[in-house]
């Protein structure tokens, strides 16, 4: 994968190995998963200390607004 440009070589505190998984597959064909082995970063990864707001306040603050919007960033 190296060769072929599909992974880089990394030294970052924040890198995560990768590495193909052998995949059940209907016909018994071998087939892989590339899948990324995070648990080195969960180890490092700080967890939020602040709880989750409370909706019926935050829905409370936007009471007699007129206008609403939504931003969608999941394909940014």
């Amino acid at each position: 994968m190296i060769q072929r440009g599909v992974i880089t070589p990394s030294c970052s505190e924040w890198a995560a190995p990768v590495l193909l998984v052998k995949k059940k597959s209907v016909d018994g064909s071998p087939k892989f998963r590339f899948c990324t082995n995070f648990r080195g970063l969960n180890a490092v990864t700080k967890i939020p200390v602040y709880p989750i707001p409370d909706i019926k306040s935050n829905l409370s603050l936007m009471a007699g607004s007129r206008y609403f919007t939504l931003l969608d960033i999941e394909s940014a």
